[in-house]
């Protein structure tokens, strides 16, 4: 369902070379609707770069993320926004302060995957025993009650306790705030909102899990400076987020979604729905 449009209701795949022209307001002057979209139709949107199409409620691309392709809205432009994108997987994201496609900044999911070694337990060199070495000797004596025997370790005799270890996945999932100007990209700063792995133990221990657990992130600017913020699947807040705040950046009024390269995990650029509310 869109909101703050009154474009037609026809679908159909966009790209840059089948946009209506001389729709689209003035560059350098805020316009400032609320607009929320599930993608039933893409006819408010305009492909600066890309192919995008929707299944009716998903907004996807075919082109690559390392392209880096930009679709915006044709009804939205402001400096100043709050955006809330809802998603399952990397690699789409908010973009704002869109001039063109070489000129923009964005924010997205990014997830890796990668082995390590981790501790599975312990074992003894040597044939230990219970009091914790491999040769003793013991006495029968009196202990002022009774008689008893007494045992203890011969010198150097005590057993060597030795890691055992093993291999398993480990997942980071983040989120990213990029940067281009004039068409070069910039990591400009992250945050680990969660890690898992597949195999836990007592020794090292993690959260076994190979989900994501974020549905969705939240971007607002306010002059310079930069929040962002990711949602779980219970719909609550990570409790880090990131503030930045940009030094004399290149700010143009157009915001929208991108799809850049969002690790080697869950990579997709599908995305659910987006709202966008400028000041």
């Amino acid at each position: 369902m869109r909101i703050g449009s009154s474009t037609l209701n026809q679908s159909k795949t966009m790209s840059k070379k089948n946009t209506i022209k001389g729709i689209i307001p003035n560059n350098f002057k805020n316009f400032n609707p609320s607009i929320t979209e599930e993608f039933e139709v893409l006819n408010a949107w305009d492909p600066l770069s890309g192919t995008w199409t929707t299944n009716g409620t998903t907004l996807s691309t075919s082109t690559s993320s390392s392209s880096y392709p930009l679709l915006t809205s044709f009804d939205l432009r402001s400096q100043n926004i709050t955006a809330n994108m809802s998603l399952d997987s990397a690699g789409a994201g908010i973009a704002f302060w869109v001039q063109d496609p070489g000129n923009w900044w964005a924010a997205l999911p990014f997830y890796t995957q990668g082995s390590e070694s981790y501790t599975t337990g312990t074992y003894e060199s040597d044939p230990c025993t219970v009091i914790g070495c491999w040769a003793y000797y013991c006495n029968y004596a009196y202990n002022g009650k009774t008689f008893v025997w007494t045992c203890r370790c011969l010198e150097n005799t005590r057993c060597t306790t030795y890691y055992s270890t093993g291999n398993r996945t480990r997942y980071n999932f983040y989120l990213k705030l990029l940067s281009s100007v004039n068409g070069t990209v910039s990591d400009i700063t992250n945050i680990l909102l969660r890690s898992t792995a597949n195999a836990t133990s007592s020794f090292s221990p993690a959260t076994v899990s190979s989900e994501d657990n974020l549905n969705g992130i939240e971007l607002t600017t306010n002059e310079n400076i930069i929040t962002i913020r990711g949602r779980d699947d219970s719909n609550s807040f990570y409790g880090s987020s990131i503030s930045y705040t940009a030094v004399s950046p290149n700010r143009g009024y157009k915001s929208g979604i991108i799809f850049a390269p969002g690790g080697d995990y869950l990579l997709s650029s599908a995305v659910n729905s987006i709202s966008i509310v400028g000041s």
